[in-house]
């Protein structure tokens, strides 16, 4: 359902739900001890990239949000 709904909204043009997958940079899970990842320690792949996965799920759910704002009778 999530899946179909996301799909909708970048159908019709909605932002953030139709952000290309290569526009979105991995973050590892476990950064090394002691060191936290940052763009740099991240490989020359990462310094491309514009967006976390957890970066673009937050301006989905303030999007969303924004959208029954405006549209809620």
């Amino acid at each position: 359902m999530v899946d179909a709904m996301r799909t909708d909204l970048a159908a019709i043009g909605i932002p953030f739900f139709g952000t290309k997958n290569h526009l979105i940079r991995e973050v590892p899970k476990e950064p090394n001890i002691g060191e936290p990842a940052t763009i740099a320690s991240l490989g020359s792949d990462a310094k491309n990239a514009k967006i976390t996965r957890a970066e673009l799920l937050s301006l989905q759910k303030r999007m969303l949000q924004f959208l029954e704002d405006m549209f809620k009778e």
